[in-house]
C-alpha cells in the first residue's frame, strides 16, 4: 500500500488483551503478498489478499466492502461479534480496519497466528501418511467441531479441509471468515465424498473405523439420530469413481449406517399384509375406526408415516394408542415441531397450524415429547421404504409429492434402484407410478398390483384430516408377497372430534375443515 494509512484495532475473538498492535500489522503488511492457489498451502478467493509472516498471517478482503466509513466499520464489528459467539476461531484472531488518507474506502482485515491447514496434512499420498489412525482422529475432530457448531449456532462451517487448521500443540480451529445457513447435513454428506475421493491413504479398515466413530459422534451431539438418516440418504448419491476409493467408501457406509440390521420386521418373513397409515393429526375417533377395521381383518402389523399430532385435539391419546399397537411410526413435520417444543416464525407454518402446535405443546407430557423426538424420519422394509414427506427431501419430512414434483421423486427411486416408496404429508390417497415405455401417471384407484410398475410413490391418504372432500379416515393395506395395494376408507364419529375441538376453542377454520373433509 503506497498511500498513508492507519490501522484501527477492533478487538480479538477472545475479547481479552490484544495480542496485535497496529505497528505489528504494519510490519506484516510490508511482507510480499502471498498468492492463493488450489492445492497449495493457502487457498481461497483470488481477490483475497494474504500477507504471511513467520508466525502470523494477515487477510484483507477489499472487494467485499465498498461503502462509507461508518458502514464498513460496522460490518467489521458485526463479523467480530459473530466470531466471538461462534467460538470456533483462534482466540487471538483480531479484526481491524485500515483507514486510507485519500478518499478510498477503508479496508477490513484480520490477523491471526499462522496455523497449519489440514489439507496439507490429510491429502498427502498414501506412501507419505505414516499415522493413519492420527489422520482419522483429525477428521473426527473436524466433524465434532462442525456438528457442535451447527447445534449451538444453527450455522454450517465450510467443510473443506483447507478451512481448518491446527496449532503446534494440535489445537484445532476454523480458518475461514465465512459461515453459511445450516442445511441439515446435506453439504456435509457430499463433502464426505470429497474426502474419500482425495484421501488416498483411507483404507477400508480406516474407513470402517471412521464410519463407526462418526455415527457415535453424531448421536452424541444429536441424540435423536435424525442426522444418521439424513446423511445415509445423501450418501446414496455420492459419486466415487476409483475402485479402491469406492471400497473404502462402502466400508465407511456399512459401519456408519446400520439401518438394515436394525430394521423393524414389518411385512417380512411370511409376507403378511400390513397397514399403511399417515397423518393421524391427533384425531382419536378416526384412528380408533381404522384400528377396529384392522382388528376385524386380523391385520396386526403396520407403519405410520408421520404426523401423529397437530391440528387435532387428542395428541396424547393418539400417541398412547399407537404405542399399544406396536406399529412402526415415522416422524412427520408436526411431530418434529412438537418434539422440539418450538413454534416457528416465518411463512412456512400457517397461523392455524401455529395455534394448534402451541395448544399441543401444553397437552403433551415430557414422555410423549421424548417419544416423538425418538421417531425415525424414514424406514426400510423388504422391497419398500417409507418417509413422511418426499424421497428427494434430505430431511424426509417437509417436501411434498404432487403433480409438480412426482417425476423428480420417481427419478430418485430409479437412480437408487428402489421400487416402492410409501409417503404421507399430502393427505391425498394417490399413486404416482412409472412403467418403462409409458408416461409416468397419477392414479386414484382403490386397488393396485404394484408389480405392474417399475417404481411407485404411494400415499394412503390421511387418517385424521382427509382433504379429498369426504369425511372419512383413509389408509391402505399392502401385501408384500403379491405386491397388492388396497386403499381403504372408513367412517368415524367426526362430531365427537368436533365437540372436543370446540370445547378447547380450536380455530373455526380447523373445525370446519374437518367437517368438510378438505
Amino acid at each position: 500500500m503506497h498511500e498513508k494509512w492507519t490501522v484501527e484495532i477492533l478487538g480479538s475473538v477472545s475479547g481479552g488483551e490484544e495480542r496485535y498492535s497496529p505497528e505489528e500489522i504494519h510490519m506484516l503488511l510490508a511482507q510480499d503478498r502471498t498468492p492463493l492457489r488450489h492445492g497449495e498451502q493457502f487457498t481461497g478467493r483470488p481477490v483475497t489478499k494474504l500477507h504471511v509472516g513467520e508466525y502470523d498471517i494477515v487477510k484483507l478482503r477489499p472487494e467485499a466492502y465498498r461503502n462509507n466509513t461508518a458502514s464498513i466499520v460496522a460490518v467489521a464489528r458485526q463479523a467480530l461479534e459473530r466470531e466471538r459467539s461462534y467460538r470456533v476461531h483462534h482466540p487471538d484472531k483480531t479484526w481491524f480496519v485500515i483507514h486510507v488518507e485519500s478518499d478510498a474506502s477503508p479496508v477490513i482485515g484480520n490477523v491471526c497466528p499462522l496455523l497449519t491447514p489440514l489439507h496439507t496434512i490429510l491429502t498427502v499420498p498414501s506412501s507419505q501418511q505414516t499415522d493413519v489412525d492420527g489422520a482419522v482422529d483429525l477428521l473426527l475432530r473436524i466433524c465434532r467441531l462442525y456438528l457442535q457448531t451447527s447445534k449451538a449456532n444453527h450455522i454450517r462451517l465450510d467443510e473443506g479441509l483447507s478451512n481448518f487448521g491446527i496449532t503446534q500443540d494440535r489445537q484445532l480451529y476454523y480458518l475461514d471468515d465465512d459461515v453459511y445457513p445450516w442445511d441439515e447435513c446435506v453439504t456435509f454428506a457430499h463433502m464426505l465424498g470429497v474426502y474419500f475421493r482425495s484421501l488416498s491413504w483411507m483404507t477400508p479398515q480406516a474407513a470402517g473405523r471412521f464410519g463407526a466413530e462418526l455415527r457415535r459422534l453424531i448421536l452424541d451431539v444429536y441424540p435423536n439420530g435424525h442426522y444418521i438418516y439424513v446423511l445415509s440418504g445423501q450418501l446414496g448419491d455420492v459419486f466415487i469413481p476409483a475402485e479402491d476409493r469406492l471400497q473404502a467408501f462402502n466400508a465407511f457406509k456399512e459401519a456408519f449406517d446400520r439401518r438394515k440390521s436394525e430394521r423393524r420386521s414389518v411385512g417380512d418373513g411370511e409376507g403378511k399384509i400390513f397397514a399403511v397409515l399417515a397423518d393421524i393429526h391427533a384425531n382419536l375417533p378416526a384412528l380408533e375406526s381404522v384400528l377396529s377395521f384392522l382388528d376385524r381383518e386380523h391385520i396386526t402389523q403396520g407403519i405410520v408415516l408421520g404426523d401423529v399430532v397437530g391440528y387435532g385435539p387428542h395428541p396424547a391419546e393418539c400417541i398412547e394408542r399407537l404405542q399399544a399397537t406396536g406399529f412402526s411410526t415415522l416422524k412427520g413435520n408436526h411431530d418434529n415441531l412438537a418434539a422440539e417444543g418450538v413454534v416457528p416464525d416465518g411463512t412456512g407454518v400457517t397461523s392455524h397450524a401455529k395455534w394448534a402446535l402451541e395448544w399441543t405443546l401444553q397437552h403433551l407430557s415430557p414422555t410423549h415429547k421424548r417419544w416423538l423426538a425418538g421417531l425415525p424420519p424414514m424406514l426400510e422394509g423388504d422391497g419398500w421404504f417409507a418417509v413422511h414427506g418426499a424421497p428427494v427431501d434430505p430431511t424426509f419430512m417437509h417436501a411434498y409429492v404432487y403433480h409438480m414434483t412426482y417425476e423428480a421423486n420417481l427419478d430418485l427411486l430409479e437412480r437408487r434402484k428402489l421400487s416402492l416408496c410409501f409417503h404421507g404429508h399430502t393427505h391425498l390417497a394417490l399413486v404416482y407410478a412409472r412403467k418403462r415405455g409409458t408416461p409416468d401417471k397419477c392414479y386414484s384407484d382403490n386397488e393396485y398390483k404394484l408389480s405392474d410398475y417399475h417404481h411407485a410413490l404411494v400415499c394412503p391418504g390421511s387418517v385424521g384430516q382427509t382433504r379429498e372432500g369426504k369425511v372419512a379416515a383413509r389408509f391402505a393395506t399392502y401385501e408384500p408377497a403379491t405386491k397388492m395395494l388396497r386403499m381403504h376408507s372408513v367412517s368415524y364419529d367426526v362430531e365427537r372430534t368436533v365437540a372436543d375441538m370446540t370445547s378447547y376453542r380450536f380455530p373455526t377454520t380447523l373445525v370446519e375443515r374437518l367437517r368438510r373433509g378438505h
